[in-house]
């Protein structure tokens, strides 16, 4: 006797094959899970506080729409039995996203100082318009509602604008500033960094690197992090 399965819904979902954006609108829905899977490596890669926060904000949103669906109790729309599982009120994908937007255009217009601004307007009109698609795709392959979709947006975006603002105006100040975490020995030795004052973080970072490397003279390709610097004139490596 075979065991009942039951798909894992974050990564599985169906579409009609007669649909030509039937596969595509599926592969947007996929989105949610490409971001996960980037904080966690820009968290693990990075080790920066703000970020850290921000993803939290985001796992907290996925449990009040956990919640929010036990509560409301509302039905998804559809009548097929693989679209039907679990409750569609509001709809996750369409509140993940428009948490995630909210707090891109926050950062961007509130935190990020690019020389030529022009930069920010298309970075935010290629967050809307992903959100956008993720959320549409969610009606178009019936898993939603409009109206669970509408109500997922507006919940992601509320709860993107207060946690962004009670992060960066009221943790990370008083966990930076007033209880110095990051001078704590853990978060030294593991490099724990808070970038979200820096307006230019690839600008800041890329000037950062030129300099050290004029510094210590690691500017062959050969020497780079061996410890080894060159003597000028001599034509010769010499150990640091």
């Amino acid at each position: 006797m075979h065991k009942q399965l039951k798909p894992f819904s974050q990564t599985y979902f169906v579409y009609d094959p007669n649909d030509p954006i039937g596969k595509l609108m599926a592969l947007f829905s996929l989105t949610p899970v490409f971001i996960m899977v980037s904080y966690a490596t820009l968290i693990a890669s990075r080790r920066d506080i703000y970020i850290a926060t921000i993803c939290v904000g985001q796992l907290l949103g996925e449990v009040l729409n956990l919640a929010i669906k036990k509560v409301i109790k509302e039905p998804r729309p559809s009548s097929h039995p693989m679209l039907s599982d679990g409750y569609g009120m509001p709809s996750s994908h369409s509140q993940f996203m428009a948490y995630f937007a909210t707090c891109c255009l926050l950062h961007l217009y509130l935190k990020t100082s690019y020389k030529n601004p022009q930069w920010k307007h298309l970075v935010a009109f290629a967050t809307i318009s992903l959100a956008g698609i993720v959320q549409y795709s969610r009606i178009h392959l019936e898993y939603h509602s409009v109206p669970q979709v509408l109500v997922g947006i507006q919940i992601g975006t509320m709860l993107g604008l207060i946690w962004f603002l009670f992060t960066t105006r009221t943790v990370l100040p008083f966990l930076v500033d007033q209880c110095k975490i990051l001078q704590h020995p853990l978060c030294v030795a593991f490099c724990i960094r808070d970038t979200s004052d820096v307006g230019d973080l690839v600008r800041c970072e890329y000037e950062g690197v030129v300099k050290w490397e004029k510094e210590v003279g690691l500017r062959d390709r050969g020497l780079a992090g061996t410890g080894v610097r060159k003597v000028k004139g001599a034509g010769k490596s010499k150990d640091m």
